[in-house]
């Protein structure tokens, strides 16, 4: 197991654990399902601080010499900044899970912009994400474009 996180850039960065699951656990601070989970579970909320190198995923493919065929992404809020680390690899793989937290506007972009078209887990097709959409994405890259 490696331990380092995912971003837009190669380097280090804070980290945020939660005490309760573990689920929360992301590189943004204050998470915003984190509070529920914890009074969900009839704990208080506490958050450790660590510091993770991370990496973005064009620089794992590229170090490990990876040929990737799918691509999953839960990552608690930060997954924008892991689709725009890894820009060589949008160009290559055809298909990801991805859970949309945040951000849903720009993710559209990114996948849109890269040939892929974007469903729901129920299997809805979107043009756009909308913005209150939170849950998981499943995109197939279009080769018909």
């Amino acid at each position: 197991m490696e331990k380092m996180a995912v971003s837009d850039i190669s380097g280090t960065s804070i980290f945020y654990e939660d005490n309760v699951t573990g689920q929360n656990n992301s590189l943004l601070s204050g998470f915003k399902t984190a509070d529920a989970v914890a009074k969900s579970h009839y704990e208080k909320l506490s958050i450790k601080k660590n510091t993770v190198d991370v990496i973005t995923i064009d620089d794992y493919i590229r170090i490990k010499n990876m040929n990737v065929q799918f691509i999953k992404i839960d990552i608690e809020g930060y997954e924008l900044q892991a689709l725009k680390g890894m820009k060589e690899t949008l160009k290559k793989v055809q298909k990801m899970m991805i859970e949309v937290t945040l951000n849903q506007s720009e993710v559209s972009t990114i996948l849109k912009n890269n040939s892929f078209e974007i469903r729901s887990e129920h299997g809805e097709v979107f043009e756009e994400i909308p913005n209150t959409y939170c849950g998981n994405l499943f995109v197939l890259k279009n080769n018909n474009e």
